[in-house]
């Protein structure tokens, strides 16, 4: 079964923050994806 999202957020920055945290408030749901953080994990 796949997993459904109303919208996805890409990075956690003050942008991405924002708007991830205006769509909690108006009950939608969101998933955000980051960016790897060490480099190994950018070969994968």
């Amino acid at each position: 079964m796949a997993v459904q999202f109303d919208a996805v957020v890409v990075g956690a920055g003050p942008a991405g923050f924002a708007a991830a945290l205006t769509m909690a408030k108006n009950n939608l749901s969101k998933t955000t994806v980051l960016p790897p953080t060490t480099p190994a994990a950018l070969n994968v």
